[in-house]
């Protein structure tokens, strides 16, 4: 009983201690296996932003020389000063032909001072339709040139920028370039490595213009994928599933943090870009896609060998301190022994030797009584004979 409360008293502690130190290792792991990831992802999402504000700061001072330019034109001058919008229209679409080679612009419309569109160089089938673009409200309303990213009713974004047309020192209009943002798709897996895609909310666009400009792009028409977003532009073939679980929840849960999707057997890393426009909107989402299939399969084998191997590594310590404790208790366990029988045997030594002198007590107790016995008997012989030892005394 001794032994075995000898081994329970340091072994259980000891097991603890190996297995809560193995275990917060294979956790500590885990956490920095999570931790570069995070870093890796979150490296992805500062590109992705730099990248796409590099390039509408490149497209809004592109379109600005372009539309100053074309304000100083002396012969677009001209054709306003004529009211006539058939000239206005002939002189206009030369320079838009050319901006739109160099700048690569989408459009271009001519507002009058009160926001009526009077011509459209790029989109002619609604030129004259009254805007409401929050752009040329706000240059309107400041008198100074404005940009900005607009939703389209078919899903699309348009970063626009607009200027005041002064002539004679009097606001006589507007003009707007306009600028389809599409190609991040292709430009962003190229230059990253990672995949995106644009979601939009679909309280904010048209379903026949969106699914009209499906059609035309060539993208599958599937509006019911996703119950409150559809897919504008994508670059890889499908959406995983389990993006709108993280879309559908309270903005702060999933910006500017690294979120795992899987997959039909794929595991992708998934950060979010809120897209906002002109009008401070959240209208949807740029998601990165970073396939970690291959990465998270590596880590999860580096785990399970590393948590193996620690649990290996504790149950040899475990069973060589088990041994040890084992000897250890064997020698204690003989020692306790053959002190036990050299006691006893002192015992019986001393049992023995108590006998022996009680023997030799004894034999001369009995020894001095049969001598005091003789004394008394001589003495008395000598006192009842007092003639016979003066008869010897003559006699000598």
């Amino acid at each position: 009983m001794a032994s075995e409360k000898i081994k329970a008293r340091i072994l259980l502690p000891l097991t603890i201690a190996i297995f809560g130190l193995l275990g917060t290792f294979v956790t500590g792991t885990y956490r920095v296996l999570n931790k570069n990831l995070d870093e890796e992802i979150g490296r992805y999402l500062a590109s992705v932003k730099k990248y796409v504000q590099a390039s509408h700061r490149r497209d809004i001072d592109a379109m600005s020389s372009e539309l100053i330019s074309l304000t100083r034109s002396g012969e677009v001058r001209r054709a306003w000063t004529d009211e006539s919008d058939r000239d206005l229209c002939a002189v206009v679409k030369p320079y838009f032909d050319r901006m739109r080679l160099r700048s690569d612009i989408s459009h271009c419309y001519v507002f009058d001072s009160t926001g009526a569109k009077i011509l459209c160089a790029g989109e002619p089938d609604i030129a004259g339709e009254p805007t409401g673009r929050f752009t040329l409200a706000q240059a309107q309303r400041t008198g100074q040139m404005a940009f900005g990213v607009e939703l389209c009713a078919h899903g699309t974004f348009s970063l626009k920028v607009v200027t005041p047309w002064v002539l004679e020192d009097r606001p006589a209009g507007f003009i707007e370039a306009g600028k389809e943002l599409s190609g991040l798709t292709g430009a962003v897996p190229s230059l990253l490595g990672v995949q995106i895609a644009t979601l939009v909310r679909k309280e904010y666009i048209d379903r026949p213009a969106w699914e009209a400009n499906c059609r035309s792009s060539g993208i599958a028409v599937d509006w019911d994928r996703f119950a409150d977003f559809v897919v504008v532009e994508k670059s890889l073939e499908n959406v995983p599933t389990g993006t709108e679980e993280w879309l559908s929840r309270d903005r702060k849960a999933y910006v500017s943090a690294r979120q795992e999707v899987k997959d039909d057997g794929r595991t992708f890393a998934t950060a979010f870009i809120p897209l906002i426009d002109a009008r401070a909107r959240h209208v949807g989402d740029l998601v990165l896609f970073h396939d970690t299939t291959a990465r998270v399969s590596r880590a999860h084998h580096l785990l399970f060998s590393i948590t193996v191997m620690c649990i290996l590594i504790g149950l040899a310590l475990c069973v060589s301190f088990y041994k040890m404790l084992g000897n250890i208790e064997r020698e204690l366990a003989e020692s306790r022994h053959k002190l036990i029988e050299e006691s006893r045997a002192r015992l019986e030594f001393e049992k023995r030797h108590t006998k022996e002198l009680a023997a030799h007590v004894v034999q001369l107790e009995l020894a001095r009584q049969a001598a005091g016995r003789l004394a008394e008997t001589i003495r008395n012989e000598t006192e009842n004979n007092p003639k016979d030892r003066r008869g010897s005394r003559r006699t000598d």
